[in-house]
């Protein structure tokens, strides 16, 4: 808990506008302050990515000629992406310009802007991660205070009255949509059309579809959401699920070969809920559940996990512990999901956590193995004949994992196990798609006699690059 109470001050301390002070050539104390914001708050390597700078005058008179430089990396040996002159900024006035920047790899950046006027220099940075593939995070939001504060939220629930602001941070704003119980096919279609351009959203989130004996109603809601798709493709499209997933909603979403339907299922799995509300002890049941359901119609790369973090009146609260759990499971049985989401930010600490963990599970190089990618020459060897071991490394995070050692050993390396190879990946790359991210490594190996168990073992010295589980084990008999 201390850890993310200095996390959380590190953060407040980076991303905070940062006010610079001069002295005028009136001999009047001048002030500015300045603040960055990005058009996407998680782009993809070759994006096009709005740079907003606004510049606010802070004193009682006009500053003229701010000469406003856009860096990637720091002033002193970083790439200038723009340079710009605002002629005139009035008292207690805002003037902004604009940037247009592609990142062509990705990683984490740090863009810094410099503004100079009449002795005036103001600085500010701020981070943005850069990926290999979409990836969305969504939310249903709380507070202000607390959507301050999320780094990597790119897709909300949204109203006329926060719109602009959440477009401002980068995200995706979503109109809710009810159900449309009652409503006719053509009805409902067109209730679902209404409100989105009118007030500047981008998408809708239907909240929420799912049954356990489907009705006419239900019918007439999947024929009208159907239409609605085809008529609006322009919209993002993402429907909460209620329930178990059900193979009529798996057939209106997208897919690989499907290029019309709903963009995002959003499937809904709170424990805070499940756990009282079923009386259940097998939690993860209803992720299997929808995992194998979307894996079975093909649209697990088109749905995410939807977690409760919110103070549950059921009498079970989340913990982090709870938390980081969820993110581990899913991302060991389902890897191909690109994101997830999180219901509701009520509670700031856990918030900020979840908000955290999208970096450590998604965003950030994710290196992982499974047991089952242990694999040999000869399965059956003789004692003594040499034989090649091989295993699939697989990078299923959003950047490239680089430097990942895999060492091999015969036996548990905790308990004498022999080291019987060790081999180094100096990249190791995500693309879109699944199953990329995939490096097959190899050694030697002198059979020995028995039951011998093989271990895979990964590491890094790269802070940023997430080690998921990263040991495996496999058995082979030696004749």
């Amino acid at each position: 808990m201390e850890r993310l109470k200095i996390f959380l001050l590190i953060c407040s301390i980076c991303f905070f506008p940062l006010i610079c002070q001069g002295v005028s050539d009136g001999g009047i104390k001048s002030y500015i302050s300045l603040s960055v914001s990005f058009s996407k708050a998680v782009p993809k390597e070759g994006d096009e990515v709005i740079i907003k700078v606004k510049v606010s005058n802070d004193t009682d008179k006009s500053i003229k000629n701010i000469h406003v430089e856009v860096f990637d990396g720091q002033p002193e040996n970083g790439q200038k992406i723009s340079e710009q002159l605002i002629s005139e900024i009035s008292d207690q006035d805002i003037g902004v310009i604009q940037v247009k920047w592609v990142p062509i790899k990705n990683g984490l950046y740090c863009i810094y802007v410099v503004a100079t006027a009449e002795g005036i220099k103001g600085e500010i940075f701020k981070e943005i991660p850069v990926v290999t593939k979409e990836l969305y995070f969504a939310w249903r939001p709380g507070k202000k205070e607390t959507n301050d504060k999320l780094k990597y939220i790119n897709v909300s629930l949204a109203n006329k009255e926060n719109v602009s602001y959440w477009k401002e941070k980068g995200v995706i704003p979503c109109v809710w949509k009810g159900a449309g119980k009652g409503r006719k096919a053509d009805e409902y279609a067109e209730y679902l059309s209404k409100g989105i351009v009118e007030i500047g959203a981008e998408g809708i989130m239907l909240d929420e579809l799912g049954w356990y004996e489907k009705s006419p109603d239900d019918e007439e809601s999947l024929q009208g959401l159907k239409k609605f798709t085809q008529e609006h493709p322009e919209v993002f499209t993402t429907v909460c699920v209620c329930g178990s997933l059900k193979p009529e909603l798996c057939n209106l979403t997208k897919n690989l070969y499907r290029k019309q339907g709903i963009d995002l299922l959003m499937l809904e799995s709170y424990f805070n809920y499940q756990i009282p509300g079923f009386n259940t002890y097998t939690r993860y049941a209803y992720f299997d559940q929808r995992i194998k359901m979307a894996r079975d119609y093909d649209v697990l790369s088109n749905s995410i996990m939807i977690l409760g973090i919110n103070n549950s009146k059921l009498g079970y609260e989340v913990t982090a512990e709870d938390l980081e759990a969820q993110f581990i499971y899913i991302r060991r049985e389902a890897p191909e999901m690109p994101g997830i989401g999180f219901f509701l930010a009520e509670n700031e600490e856990i918030s900020l956590l979840a908000d955290k963990l999208c970096y450590k599970y998604f965003i950030s190089p994710v290196v992982t193995t499974w047991d089952r990618d242990i694999l040999f020459s000869n399965y059956h060897p003789t004692a003594g004949e040499e034989i090649s071991i091989y295993a699939n490394i697989y990078n299923i995070g959003g950047m490239d994992a680089k430097d990942i050692v895999v060492t091999f050993f015969c036996g548990d390396p905790r308990e004498r196990g022999k080291q019987i190879g060790r081999v180094v990946i100096p990249i190791l790359s995500p693309k879109e798609g699944v199953p990329t991210g995939i490096k097959k490594v190899s050694t030697k190996w002198k059979a020995k006699k028995g039951y011998q168990q093989i271990y895979v073992q990964i590491t890094s010295k790269d802070s940023n690059t997430t080690i998921l589980e990263g040991e495996s084990k496999r058995l082979i008999f030696v004749r």
